[in-house]
């Protein structure tokens, strides 16, 4: 698109493909209801204005990708795409939030250059909540192998105390996890959950 042409864009992309944008020119996406396409943006501008559909859904695309430098993408408001899904490739870019308030877990810049940026009067609070998750945590059992992850949590249902103990991995390579509730070379005790009621370990 050519410096000075704007185009408003209603078509919803279909999932797993992406919409690439390139051009000084300014793109207004204005579709209705969930967008399962995602967004490539490398130059100029992208304003998200999707419209919510019958049953109030609302998303513009799936994932967003600011790359080059040059673009800016301008939220309208706070439910045009998850933040979560929004990245920064190569010399990044900027996202205008617009005066709309975002949650962030995770930021994804690959490059310098990655902008948050606020371009209205109206105040917005960008949130970076990084905690981690329960439903995030891979969780793994015991293995007769005796390989696994440093780092890594596993569980063991220990038929010794009548409780559930989890550990974090010291190293690559286990024998049993303690049945005394207790840290070793092997693991660190990260909890016990008593009344054990899995089978198995």
């Amino acid at each position: 698109m050519d410096n000075g042409v704007s185009v408003n864009w209603q078509v919803n992309g279909v999932k797993g493909d992406n919409l690439h944008k390139i051009g000084e020119g300014t793109l207004t996406v204005q579709g209705t209801g969930i967008n399962e396409g995602g967004l490539k943006v490398g130059d100029g501008k992208v304003v998200l204005n999707q419209q919510a559909d019958n049953k109030g859904q609302v998303q513009a695309f799936s994932s967003v990708n600011i790359a080059s430098g040059r673009p800016t993408v301008v939220l309208t408001d706070e439910r045009q795409v998850n933040p979560d899904t929004v990245s920064w490739g190569y010399r990044g870019g900027t996202l205008d939030v617009n005066g709309n308030s975002l949650t962030f877990h995770q930021l994804k810049a690959a490059d310098y250059g990655a902008v948050l940026a606020n371009n209205v009067d109206k105040r917005a609070t960008i949130t970076l909540d990084y905690a981690l998750r329960a439903d995030k945590v891979a969780l793994n059992g015991w293995s007769e192998s005796g390989k696994g992850t440093a780092g890594n949590l596993y569980k063991y249902n220990n038929p010794y105390t009548n409780t559930t103990d989890y550990f974090i991995l010291k190293q690559s390579t286990y024998g049993y996890f303690p049945t005394d509730q207790s840290s070793n070379a092997t693991g660190s005790l990260w909890g016990t959950v008593r009344g054990c009621t899995e089978t198995g370990s």
